[in-house]
């Protein structure tokens, strides 16, 4: 009578866990083979995980869309920029009559849409210094933003100490939406002797954070 062999323990794991992995009737199961047959094992679960390679595959996709969005946001809030005018700036008038450009400065203050400057500095306007003094202020207005810049609107006027005749400028333009820069036209009235109305362009900018004294 022939006698029937009974499979190993190792062998039957072998079967119940892939039918790849089937010895021959008496033959043991390597634990090398048994391991393939398992699919990749998580470290930290000892069981069979097969979808464990694809799991670490999609954490690293989102680790690493989760840190370039955060490094866009990052660079996007360092960029230098602001939302008001407030602070100090500089001006640059070119006329037809003046090669080189008359330059004043002055300290804005923004409330709302409403912008205003009482401290200014005409030392550096060349021939139209004669039309501002020690008492000059400057008014004005922000218009909405429109596309990349906002309008803005100012006017320089200055009243000679014991007359009633007064110089006053107007200024038309843009400001850049950094609110760092801006450029547009102006047209100067003069009533006091020694300054004649004339018209021209200007550019201004936001100067360091310092005070200015005002023309003794």
């Amino acid at each position: 009578m022939r006698k029937v062999q009974r499979a190993s323990g190792s062998d039957r794991g072998c079967r119940s866990r892939s039918s790849s992995c089937r010895g021959r009737r008496g033959a043991s199961c390597p634990s090398e083979i048994c391991k393939m047959a398992q699919g990749p094992v998580h470290p930290s679960n000892p069981s069979a995980h097969p979808s464990w390679p694809g799991w670490l595959v999609m954490r690293y996709l989102v680790q690493s869309s989760v840190l370039a969005l955060a490094t866009f946001l990052s660079a996007c809030g360092s960029s230098p920029s602001s939302t008001s005018v407030n602070g100090s700036w500089s001006a640059a008038l070119s006329t037809s009559a003046q090669p080189q450009p008359g330059m004043f400065s002055f300290n804005l203050t923004q409330s709302n849409t409403t912008i205003s400057a009482n401290t200014l500095n005409f030392s550096g306007l060349g021939n139209l210094s004669p039309c501002f003094g020690v008492g000059a202020t400057l008014s004005g207005n922000l218009g909405p933003a429109m596309m990349n810049s906002s309008t803005v609107a100012m006017t320089v006027s200055w009243t000679q100490p014991g007359s009633t005749a007064t110089n006053t400028m107007t200024m038309q333009g843009n400001l850049a939406t950094n609110m760092a820069s801006g450029a547009g036209t102006f047209m100067l009235t003069g009533q006091t002797a020694g300054c004649a109305s004339q018209s021209g362009t200007f550019t201004m900018t936001r100067a360091p954070a310092h005070g200015v004294v005002a023309h003794p």
